[in-house]
């Protein structure tokens, strides 16, 4: 589907943006690197038609779900709800999406404790993404994806997704 068009200038700001979040995050993955954190997300699957929703951030190379930081006191179903707003511009209630799994993953970097969620939609929506977190979504066959450098949490939910999707 095709982006909207967007004036020269919000395309010079969506760059700078790009910019900054490509610079920051080897800063932050530093910080992380010495304090190890443990944070706690929310990641959602969003199925349509057999096809899963991939999206890319400006500031990595591996592919993943609408996903995001949980806040202070915030449940882990609305920070769910929110990421997928905020990064793809999908509205559903956190009660709309079904929680399939949680574990955590400790990187190098990082403690992450993680809910994941499916969210299955018998119509395709329409994908918003901002061109400066979010720089890509699509729809993709599990097949399609487990060809992309994946996230750990994706890369683990879709293994052997192939027979369910």
């Amino acid at each position: 589907m095709a982006p909207r068009s967007r004036s020269r200038s919000t395309r010079a700001l969506d760059a700078a943006w790009r910019a900054a979040f490509r610079a920051g995050f080897p800063f932050l993955k530093l910080w992380w690197r010495l304090t190890h954190p443990t944070v706690e997300g929310a990641y959602v699957a969003v199925w349509h038609d057999r096809r899963v929703l991939l999206l890319r951030n400006s500031y990595q190379r591996a592919y993943s779900f609408p996903a995001g930081r949980r806040g202070r006191n915030e449940p882990p179903a609305d920070a769910a709800a929110r990421e997928l707003r905020e990064e793809v511009g999908i509205d559903v209630p956190a009660e709309q999406l079904v929680h399939v799994d949680e574990m955590t993953l400790d990187s190098r970097y990082i403690t992450d404790h993680v809910h994941l969620y499916e969210l299955r939609l018998d119509e395709e929506p329409v994908i918003e993404i901002d061109q400066r977190e979010v720089v890509w979504a699509a729809f993709e066959t599990v097949d399609e994806a487990c060809r992309r450098p994946l996230l750990p949490v994706v890369e683990r939910y879709l293994a052997g997704r192939n027979r369910e999707a």
